[in-house]
């Protein structure tokens, strides 16, 4: 059996001494960020996990829990007012922590747990489920919104399939044929709502490649990917005249708005040219200029699910009786709806 690493394996490591690995590690002060940063990273790199567990319930509880959020996606921030009030109702108070520019989500992790967060809700994750046991290890994690296939993670993920299935199954009761998807980024529920999708083509005998125009395109998360994907359609030109498809199923909201902007600044009629769907329900999509037609997330639903399901690990977590033993995480899947509005 591989002999657990020591603190002084990691002192060796980085070239410091034993004192000042364990101030780094510990989040007091002492040392500088930048040294406070390699440390941490280096120690992470070696598998070295110290007895966060121990250590903390040796502490005062501090009834802090952490939310990583990605700023610029709406959905995201819209999440924030529920998992506040859902975390003050448990006896806890939430501390956010945004990704922008060169913030990454690993930043926002190790700074909430140098705050003492005692648990972190993770929204739309991009890190690996690897990557994620690694931290799960050392603090209560869940993620929301974004599976993980994890035995030691838990998740409050919405219905995906159902959304899509039903935007396809709307779009086709009202005559539209030639529908196509603009798909999310390489993560774990952009590629369920393509599959989803493409059973749907295949429930009706289409496949994905025959169309006049393809069924699916390469998208993104926000409104600059929709806008992109609008200009590769408006391009699609057969015997001197534009062809489109009839219905466009986006990944989200953000990209709905960007491929919509960009057919009207070309003149192009939604619903009566092309007709959109989003997926999210946030709050613009409601808004009398835009109306989109969409699959609704619960936003309550999930805040208040994550929130309960990470405070009983937490509490887990503290009980003197439980340490060392294992956390079983589950999966839990929240209904969605289809809104319909003026888009669609």
């Amino acid at each position: 059996m591989k002999e657990k690493l020591t603190i002084s394996d990691v002192a060796k490591e980085v070239g410091a001494s034993i004192s000042t690995v364990s101030v780094a590690l510990s989040g007091r002060p002492g040392v500088s960020d930048k040294r406070r940063a390699e440390i941490q990273r280096a120690a992470f790199e070696m598998g070295y996990r110290p007895d966060r567990q121990a250590a903390l319930i040796r502490l005062e509880r501090t009834h802090l829990i952490g939310v990583v959020f990605y700023m610029e996606q709406e959905f995201q921030i819209s999440m924030m007012d529920p998992l506040f009030r859902y975390a003050e109702e448990q006896g806890y108070r939430l501390v956010a922590a945004g990704c922008v520019g060169n913030r990454s989500e690993m930043d926002c992790i190790e700074s909430l747990m140098q705050d003492r967060c005692e648990g972190i809700v993770l929204i739309g994750t991009k890190l690996s489920a690897e990557y994620l046991e690694k931290i799960a290890e050392v603090t209560p994690l869940i993620t929301l919104c974004q599976e993980v296939g994890s035995h030691s993670v838990d998740a409050v993920v919405s219905n995906d399939a159902y959304g899509i299935s039903k935007s396809f199954e709307y779009l086709w009761e009202q005559g539209f044929r030639d529908i196509v998807h603009i798909r999310g980024d390489n993560q774990t529920n952009a590629n369920v709502r393509e599959a989803t999708f493409k059973q749907c083509l295949a429930d009706k005998g289409l496949a994905a490649e025959e169309s006049t125009s393809l069924r699916i395109y390469q998208g993104g998360q926000n409104p600059g990917d929709g806008a992109r994907v609008a200009d590769q359609i408006l391009c699609q030109v057969s015997n001197g005249e534009r062809v489109m498809p009839r219905a466009v199923i986006c990944f989200n909201d953000l990209s709905a708005q960007g491929f919509m902007i960009r057919m009207w600044q070309e003149g192009v009629h939604i619903p009566q040219e092309i007709a959109v769907v989003g997926f999210d329900d946030t709050p613009i999509a409601s808004e009398p200029y835009v109306e989109l037609t969409t699959v609704r997330q619960d936003r309550e639903k999930l805040a208040s699910l994550a929130v309960k399901r990470l405070v009983e690990h937490v509490e887990f977590f503290f009980d003197k009786e439980n340490h060392g033993k294992k956390w079983d995480a589950v999966e839990t899947q929240v209904d969605t709806r289809l809104i319909v509005r003026k888009t669609a």
